[in-house]
């Protein structure tokens, strides 16, 4: 039997939509051959490739994951596609109700060649099933093989205005706000109309609420018009819109993540000053740790050497004591003997009480009324001394002839500074001296 169309599908999701399409190319005059229908008996693989073999126009029903197992070589529906090729058929991939994706990438480069070539064709089974199929058969099949009987979509004996539509983007078309067709930008668009009305409007595909409403009246039969409708003005608006929020959303989200990033980077540092510290911590315990460790090794060997040489340190101890007593005590006894021999000068009032006239101080730490020579002449002087016998240290001066005081620091025989009491025009100081003298003193209020 000559067929004219061969239908090919995907069983597990393309059955039900083959069954739609027959009937409706059937009554449009053409022989259609669908394996479901058709295969009664007989050998399965060559009753397939025959009817390819009589059909002029091969038609692909493009269903969901109808491809996805043609990555298999003994996948039939590749075996199908790859046969027409071969014998040359016009092939009509039909994309049926919006259900199929895209073509899988690991699909084998043959069948991607095969069905690249062709433009695929859209069918709308539920409310559009008229005007997609007859949109499919006037452009892609009728003009490959001719139906059987007075069936002629370009006709224009149907009681109906051919109305052409003119549009700048793809939209979505209903009559009395039910889908009528879908047209697309830059092509010659084309629907009839019954005399009479009709309220139409055109619905973006990208966006649903901007939206054309016409109210379009045909006044008779077979005759054409053009509909001429601008949409893409507001559309570009409206993507401007979105992409001046998107940018500002992008800006916000990398604002966010400049301020997760900052706050991240403090708890970090803060982690790793907290570990440094607790490092540093760590390793002064450690260090403390090791010495009392080393001091308590130190006490263990001292007190065990000293355990073993007490007798030793017993003499050392006692040597060290007689030669502690005789350097400390010697002096002492020899100064008692040295004041016993000092001669007593009395001076009148107006002067400090006599004092001992000795050539020099004794070699001792510390004096008592002795007599010593200053700049500014001869005094008592009670204090500290050095090993040379001056006086050098803390102590107290009285100067034999003018009654003058000096209290406070000495050096190597000279005043250093403290409180001086004396009559220098009236005046009193205290403060810093040098070689005996006032170094910017500060008056002193007696």
């Amino acid at each position: 039997m000559q067929y004219d169309i061969f239908i090919s599908y995907r069983r597990a999701t393309g059955k039900n939509f083959a069954r739609i399409i027959k009937p409706e190319l059937e009554k449009r005059g053409f022989r259609v051959f669908l394996d479901f229908d058709e295969l009664k008996d007989g050998v399965f693989d060559k009753r397939i490739m025959d009817a390819i073999r009589d059909s002029p126009v091969f038609l692909m029903i493009l269903s969901k994951g109808a491809l996805d197992r043609c990555i298999n070589e003994n996948d039939w529906v590749r075996a199908e596609i790859l046969y027409a090729s071969e014998q040359d058929r016009h092939i009509v991939p039909v994309e049926v109700d919006k259900s199929f994706r895209e073509i899988p990438e690991e699909l084998p480069e043959d069948v991607k060649a095969v069905l690249g070539a062709h433009q695929f064709s859209q069918v709308d089974t539920e409310s559009l099933l008229e005007v997609s199929m007859e949109k499919l058969v006037r452009e892609r099949i009728y003009p490959h093989v001719k139906p059987n009987g007075d069936y002629n979509p370009d006709s224009k004996n149907r009681n109906e205005a051919e109305i052409h539509i003119d549009i700048d983007v793809d939209c979505e078309l209903r009559r009395f706000d039910k889908k009528f067709a879908m047209v697309y930008a830059n092509k010659d668009n084309v629907i009839h109309l019954k005399p009479g009305k009709h309220k139409l409007t055109f619905v973006s595909n990208d966006f649903e609420d901007i939206q054309e409403k016409r109210t379009y009246e045909v006044t008779s039969e077979n005759y054409s018009d053009i509909l001429e409708v601008s949409l893409k003005k507001r559309i570009d608006e409206r993507w401007k819109k979105i992409d001046s929020q998107k940018r500002k959303n992008e800006q916000e989200a990398q604002r966010r993540i400049a301020i997760e990033n900052e706050r991240r980077e403090k708890e970090e540092e803060k982690v790793r000053i907290a570990a440094e510290k607790k490092r540093k911590a760590d390793a002064e315990a450690l260090r403390k740790r090791e010495r009392q460790e080393s001091r308590r090794n130190f006490y263990q060997h001292l007190n065990l050497w000293l355990h073993n040489h007490y007798k030793l340190m017993t003499l050392v101890a006692v040597v060290l004591l007689a030669i502690v007593l005789i350097v400390f005590l010697l002096p002492k006894i020899v100064s008692s003997a040295s004041d016993s021999e000092r001669t007593i000068v009395v001076i009148d009032s107006v002067t400090p009480p006599a004092v001992e006239i000795e050539p020099e101080l004794p070699m001792k730490d510390t004096v008592e009324d002795s007599l010593v020579n200053f700049g500014l002449g001869k005094a008592k002087y009670t204090g500290e001394v050095d090993e040379h016998g001056k006086p050098n240290g803390m102590g107290k001066a009285v100067f034999v002839k003018n009654g003058d005081v000096f209290e406070g620091m000495f050096s190597y025989g000279a005043l250093d500074s403290g409180k001086y009491v004396r009559h220098i025009d009236g005046k009193y100081y205290k403060g810093k001296f040098k070689d005996d003298y006032p170094v910017d003193p500060t008056l002193y209020d007696k």
